[in-house]
């Protein structure tokens, strides 16, 4: 009697118990496709965000990381236009690459001195079109929406914030930002007003007044002021118009986030 058939008389000997049996295999092997499957998927969606937001390598300047947010002037690379073209022009990168971009981030203190409140906030600048054209890869070819930053096409001094800024800088009802309520506590002042070389800044962002007053400001947006210092510790501050607020997908960076475009944020530094 060959193997074979005395192997299909057991399974026939006890159809209930074989077919339990079957059953039982079919169904662990479905979870272990789905739930591989399903963790694989996770995997693939934190790269592709990862890559879609940092990219694949950064350059930073060394110490960047341990002294680079309190001194972003002094721990950034200046002449970054030199290393990106000696990045395009290397014979091993220069295949691989698709994107190559500088951004800039740091501290700072953002005030809405109509409501008179204010918060510490992430500055991150940025060159919203090659932001863009990152947020277009897909090499998992997951389905992503891919939607461009809502700073494109947009006038320098524009910037968006996080809902939790919004929230705390009372600015919700201006960009009507769902479910966000601000809490109005009646307060008196306790300060002082704003100092009136301070506010000039604000107003001509480090230019001198006569440049100012050939741009006038968008007043239909709410604006805010920035203050940040630069590497002697000078203060500078900017007035800078709040396109809309947007949720960044983890409250402690919503809660702090500020995008501005790259070349309003070298002038906070």
């Amino acid at each position: 009697m060959s193997t074979l058939s005395l192997a299909w008389r057991n399974l026939l000997r006890n159809r209930r118990r074989s077919l339990m049996t079957l059953i039982a295999m079919v169904l662990g092997l479905m979870a272990v496709l789905l739930f591989g499957g399903y963790i694989r998927d996770i995997n693939y969606g934190l790269q592709s965000d990862f890559v879609r937001r940092t990219g694949h390598l950064q350059i930073q300047h060394k110490d960047y990381f341990r002294f680079g947010s309190g001194n972003p002037a002094a721990y950034g690379i200046r002449d970054y236009e030199r290393i990106i073209a000696v990045v395009k022009r290397d014979p091993v990168l220069q295949p691989l690459l698709a994107v190559v971009t500088p951004t800039l981030q740091f501290g700072g203190i953002a005030g809405n001195f109509a409501a008179s409140v204010s918060r510490t906030v992430f500055v991150s600048g940025m060159v919203v079109e090659d932001q863009n054209r990152m947020r277009e890869w897909n090499d998992f070819e997951l389905r992503i929406l891919s939607r461009h930053l809502s700073l494109s096409g947009t006038a320098p001094d524009t910037a968006v914030i996080g809902t939790g800024v919004a929230r705390v800088l009372q600015l919700c009802a201006q960009l009507d930002v769902p479910d966000c309520e601000s809490s109005v506590v009646a307060s008196t002042p306790q300060g002082a007003a704003l100092p009136a070389d301070i506010a000039e800044l604000a107003t001509t962002g480090g230019a001198p007044a006569k440049s100012a007053a050939k741009a006038a400001p968008d007043t239909a947006r709410p604006r805010i002021e920035i203050l940040a210092s630069n590497a002697r510790g000078a203060p500078n501050v900017a007035a800078v118009s709040v396109l809309r607020a947007e949720f960044q997908g983890v409250k402690e960076l919503d809660d702090v986030y500020v995008g501005l475009h790259l070349a309003q944020a070298q002038r906070l530094v």
